[in-house]
């Protein structure tokens, strides 16, 4: 395929962009250890492929990266994450064939010495069992989203974060804010919303797609958290974006926490 309207961009550590030539095949270019955004301007699709040794740190970055780059493009972009291994055959026709796996170890992996037993004697969590049971709210099925607008979730995440998600879902940010990371119990998830003209009206569909989060400590910078409790119970922790562009009038709530002795 010819790479007329393709951009190729690798994600590097700390978050920059690094636009590579593309002189021939692009699968020739992608390595197992790289994280890219590929750009198809006709088809207004932002590709995040992520190689099967990339390291995570990395891939989570991405995908905020991803956003960025979205917001730069147009709002008529799309953004479709894409694993090393399991690409659809769009995707491996524009990169002129599949992209070997590579069996060595990355650095990241060869560092990182071989799983031991748990200490604890408490048995592992079993994946059967909700991971968060919050109450009262059910895992009915998604709630009807406002006129024009569509939400998905992943289907292999439990029931009851199905429900936190719909739950967060009728509790928009304030303006001029919009959620690009939510954490639910174990997961991370970012948020991809799309905007489409049909029939002369304005449709939005929301995507929340389950990201990796970096190991160890992860600083926020240039974002905005905000807490979403119901009946004393946190049931997640948003990153919000857009604030420190805009004018300082608009305010988030602050409530102080008082402690009991």
């Amino acid at each position: 395929m010819s790479s007329q309207g393709i951009e190729l961009y690798n994600v590097t550590d700390d978050g920059e962009l690094e636009q590579l030539a593309i002189s021939g095949p692009i699968k020739d270019v992608l390595k197992s250890d790289m994280v890219v955004l590929l750009v198809d301007e006709a088809k207004k699709i932002i590709y995040l492929w992520k190689g099967s040794n990339a390291k995570v740190r990395r891939k989570f970055i991405a995908a905020r990266v991803s956003q960025d780059l979205r917001g730069k493009k147009g709002l008529n972009f799309k953004v479709e994450s894409i694993d090393h291994g399991d690409e659809p055959s769009t995707f491996i026709q524009i990169i002129g064939g599949a992209v070997p796996m590579d069996t060595a170890p990355s650095m990241e992996t060869a560092a990182m010495p071989s799983p031991s037993p748990p200490m604890s004697s408490s048995p592992p969590a079993q994946s059967s069992a909700p991971l968060i049971e919050p109450t009262p709210i059910s895992a009915a099925p998604a709630p009807s989203a406002p006129s024009g607008e569509q939400v998905q979730v992943p289907e292999n995440i439990e029931a009851s974060v199905k429900a936190i998600i719909y739950e967060i879902e009728k509790l928009p940010p304030p303006a001029p804010y919009h959620r690009e990371i939510v954490f639910i119990g174990p997961y991370a998830f970012s948020i991809v919303e799309t905007k489409k003209a049909m029939f002369g009206q304005e449709q939005i569909e929301r995507r929340w797609e389950l990201a990796s989060p970096p190991e160890g400590q992860f600083l926020a910078q240039d974002y905005t958290p905000r807490a979403i409790i119901r009946s004393g119970k946190v049931l997640a922790v948003e990153l919000l974006k857009g604030g420190a562009t805009t004018s300082s009038s608009a305010q988030v709530p602050i409530y102080k926490i008082k402690y009991q002795k």
